[in-house]
């Protein structure tokens, strides 16, 4: 079965587009908006203005999404294709983390422009997390990598460990300090895709992803089959990790948004990461900021459509890691005599089958010379740290 295509409509936010001939069309973005969080905010909005203005990109942009038909009826200029998922393509196998079985869809990407006729030229997809903003033209970010990693002459890169050259090949951006995934190989919020010879990627990664219910980021099964290819186990796929340098910013703080803004600086990829960051961050720095990223109209910014944003990526961990941690906190503490009391978070299997909780006890207690009381706040279950306390 082909994926649902949605109506197109007048776009609201008052962006004129260009009529586009997407028989001529070489390159495409590629976007997933996935779950009701996501469907009742505007990130996607956000991230397609960015596109359009500061990317200054006007050529097809491809979203796939499992939000009721009527939701983005009447949002996007008449380049913009939305394509309803296939209910198969949805998993519900991954254990840990209820966004797995929406990452997973960044492996069908390339299946799902297949079955868009009007498309059939294009020869390039990028893919970005709807929480990224373009800070620059798409066009110039492409030229910039492409001399230095020579991405639209491939295969041209490092040969297999056993001599072979690969015949497929995805791009991704390194992990920086700031993106907290460091322990992985690359982060996958922005993805350079051939139609044509990534397609054997896409799949194995797919498989790969399949087969570790268990992870929490699709980007572990990117770390391993950079190891195997290291390793000379796989010959054909070749991730290629690209340095972030200025083309992509991790914000940590408001003052980071704000910097950007003052400067009238902005990298190519702005990553907001829906997460404990987003949350942290003035709402009113965040509108400052947006404001002038998607250089807003003053009707624009009277419709208030874009203000603080986050999606926390389950119930308990991010929301919890926050006002609600603190809370807790202040009322737990307030119950004892002591007027000091250290305040731990233990969330996820990582953390659960780690030493890491007994580890910075254990420095508390002995270097630390800290004999009162640590509050251990967790989803683990009950038996994991009933020991350890005391």
């Amino acid at each position: 079965l082909s994926p649902k295509r949605l109506l197109r409509g007048d776009y609201v936010l008052k962006n004129e587009e260009p009529h586009i001939d997407f028989r001529l069309q070489k390159q495409a973005v590629a976007l997933l908006s996935f779950g009701q969080d996501a469907a009742e905010s505007t990130l996607l909005e956000r991230c397609v203005l960015s596109i359009r203005r500061r990317g200054d990109f006007h050529g097809p942009v491809v979203i796939i999404t499992d939000a009721p038909s009527a939701r983005y009826l009447n949002v996007f200029d008449e380049n913009v294709i939305v394509l309803k998922n296939r209910e198969e393509d949805m998993k519900d196998y991954f254990e840990s983390d209820g966004s797995m079985k929406y990452r997973r869809f960044k492996t069908l990407i390339l299946e799902y422009i297949d079955n868009i006729p009007e498309l059939e030229s294009v020869e390039w997809v990028y893919y970005l997390d709807i929480d990224v903003i373009m800070g620059q033209p798409l066009d110039d970010l492409m030229d910039q990598l492409n001399e230095k990693y020579h991405i639209k002459d491939s295969p041209k890169h490092s040969i297999a460990a056993n001599g072979a050259t690969p015949s497929s090949q995805l791009y991704f951006f390194k992990n920086s300090k700031t993106s907290g995934l460091l322990n992985f190989f690359a982060n996958s919020g922005f993805i350079i895709m051939n139609r044509h010879t990534s397609k054997y990627c896409l799949e194995l990664w797919q498989h790969v992803m399949d087969s570790r219910r268990e992870d929490n980021f699709d980007e572990a099964s990117l770390h391993v089959i950079a190891h195997l290819f290291d390793r000379g186990d796989e010959t054909n796929c070749q991730l290629v990790s690209m340095d972030v340098e200025d083309y992509q910013i991790y914000p940590m703080n408001s003052y980071q948004l704000l910097r950007m803004k003052w400067k009238s600086s902005y990298p190519h990829l702005i990553h907001i990461m829906n997460s404990w960051k987003a949350q942290a961050m003035q709402e009113n720095h965040m509108v400052e900021f947006l404001e002038d990223a998607l250089q807003l109209t003053p009707e624009e910014k009277d419709d208030n459509l874009f203000g603080k944003v986050f999606i926390a990526p389950s119930d308990i961990d991010w929301v919890t890691k926050s006002e609600l941690a603190r809370s807790i906190a202040n009322e737990v503490i307030g119950s004892f005599s002591s007027n000091r009391a250290i305040f731990l978070m233990a969330f996820g299997d990582t953390a659960v089958k780690s030493t890491l909780v007994e580890r910075c006890i254990l420095s508390i207690r002995r270097r630390g010379a800290f004999d009162g009381k640590v509050i251990l706040l967790t989803d683990a279950r009950k038996y994991r740290y009933q020991n350890i306390l005391g």
